[in-house]
């Protein structure tokens, strides 16, 4: 079904909504009576974009495209006097052998605009001199919280818990019940976080709306989230006294098998995650 929507965007997102739709894979082509147009085809379905001259952004097409497009400007671009609350969250360290799991939260109150110039996107995408540049400007228009689940509590937990994801889902229940006090209206989680049982489990825990969504960090509050777990992260490794490895690749892998042949199980346990096999 071909539907049509419209949206007012204020002049300091205009540039940042085009970049966001030429990442997107929009093509763009220019139009008498507007700034510019940009057209996507996927499959056979299509959709167009037009901001007019009065910064109107017009989405004509199928409604499904029309409705992602449009939803996702509204919640990260526009800009009215009712701000959409959302708790974003994320985390870093999961599939790491060595360093903490952490987890994030964020919920953005006012001026979403000023961390997108400041260049809030996924960390993935993201230096860690970026992460911590744009840490280190957040400025108060947001509310935040981590938990940092340092090695040895985190190998202790596992050892308990004997599964991953059911680890991540009672700290992730944990950290959203730090934000009982917060306004906001809905959670959104991405769907890989966390298995299908465990994501069912929490949602039925939890008093707000859980949104589980793939790619839940292009929702700016879970990017923010995901950065600020990144920056934590880091954070650890640069406060310890040996070089470590972020992620789990050969280099990670080597030293891993080599500290826990010559620390103690306890000190090992200070700096690994020690449920990884590599024999």
């Amino acid at each position: 079904m071909q539907i049509t929507r419209k949206i007012k965007l204020s002049p300091i997102t205009t540039e940042l909504v085009k970049d966001y739709f030429t990442k997107e894979g929009f093509k763009f082509s220019e139009n008498q009576n507007a700034l510019w147009k940009a057209s996507l085809k996927v499959n056979n379905f299509s959709v167009t974009i037009t901001l007019f001259n009065n910064l109107t952004l017009l989405f004509q097409g199928e409604e499904k495209l029309v409705e992602k497009y449009y939803n996702f400007v509204s919640e990260n671009f526009t800009f009215s006097s009712k701000v959409t609350l959302i708790l974003g969250l994320d985390e870093s360290g999961k599939g790491d052998c060595f360093g903490p799991l952490v987890l994030a939260g964020a919920i953005i109150r006012s001026n979403p605009e000023r961390l997108i110039s400041l260049g809030v996107e996924d960390s993935k995408n993201l230096t860690d001199e970026k992460i911590e540049t744009i840490f280190k400007n957040l400025g108060n228009n947001l509310i935040y919280k981590v938990r940092v689940i340092l090695p040895e509590e985190y190998n202790s937990l596992y050892q308990n818990y004997k599964n991953l994801n059911l680890l991540m889902s009672i700290e992730y229940n944990k950290l959203i019940k730090e934000f009982d006090e917060a306004d906001y209206e809905k959670i959104i989680l991405d769907r890989f976080s966390l298995s299908k049982k465990q994501l069912e489990i929490l949602k039925n825990e939890i008093k707000k709306p859980v949104d589980i969504i793939v790619r839940a960090e292009e929702n700016l509050s879970v990017a923010l989230a995901s950065i600020i777990a990144r920056y934590y992260f880091s954070e650890w490794f640069k406060n310890q006294n040996i070089k470590l490895y972020k992620g789990c690749n050969k280099n990670a892998i080597e030293l891993y098998k080599k500290l826990k042949s010559e620390l103690t199980d306890a000190e090992f346990r200070k700096i690994a995650k020690t449920h990884f096999k590599f024999d």
